[in-house]
C-alpha cells in the first residue's frame, strides 16, 4: 500500500528496508548430513527427495555426502553456505535442467570458495545411484568444475 502521505523518496527507502529486511529473516532452507560431508548436494523439490535417498545410500558405502535444500529461493539461502564443513571438496548442484540454473546462486553464496560440479539431468528426474556414481566420479577427480553461464 502506498502511503499517499509519503514522497517517493521516503517510499524508495521504505521499500529498500523492507527488501533488506526480507532478505535477513526470511532465508528458508534444511540441512541434511552436512556437518561432515566432503561433498554436499544442493537441491529443491523432486531432486531434493531423490539426494536425500542418494545421501543415505552414499553414507552407507563410506562416502561422506550431504544436502543444502533451499525451502525457498527468494530471498536465496546464501547462510546455508556460511558455515561449509572442514574437508568439504565440492558443491555439487543436482537439476532437472541443462544450463545450472542454480549453479549462479551457490557461486554467488560461496563467493566462489568452493569446487562447483553439476549433476543436470535435462527434464529427467536424476536417480539414486546415478547421483551416488557421479560423486565418485568427482572424488576420484574425474569431473570437471561446472561451467556456470
Amino acid at each position: 500500500n502506498l502511503d499517499r502521505s509519503m514522497d517517493y523518496a521516503e517510499y524508495d527507502q521504505m521499500l529498500r528496508n523492507k527488501f533488506t529486511a526480507m532478505h535477513e529473516n526470511e532465508q528458508r532452507w534444511e540441512n541434511f548430513m552436512t556437518e561432515d560431508a566432503e561433498l554436499i548436494l544442493v537441491a529443491y523439490g523432486i531432486s531434493s527427495r531423490v539426494c536425500k535417498s542418494a545421501v543415505r545410500r552414499a553414507r552407507e558405502q563410506g562416502m561422506k555426502l550431504g544436502l543444502i535444500r533451499p525451502i525457498s529461493v527468494w530471498p536465496y539461502p546464501e547462510k546455508a553456505f556460511e558455515s561449509l564443513p572442514d574437508g568439504l571438496k565440492g558443491l555439487v548442484t543436482v537439476e532437472m535442467s541443462i544450463s545450472a540454473q542454480m549453479g549462479q546462486d551457490v557461486r554467488l553464496a560461496t563467493k566462489y570458495s568452493v569446487p562447483l560440479y553439476g549433476y543436470l539431468t535435462s527434464k529427467y528426474v536424476p536417480t539414486t545411484q546415478g547421483i551416488v556414481d557421479y560423486c565418485k566420479s568427482i572424488l576420484e577427480g574425474n569431473e570437471k568444475e561446472l561451467e556456470v553461464y
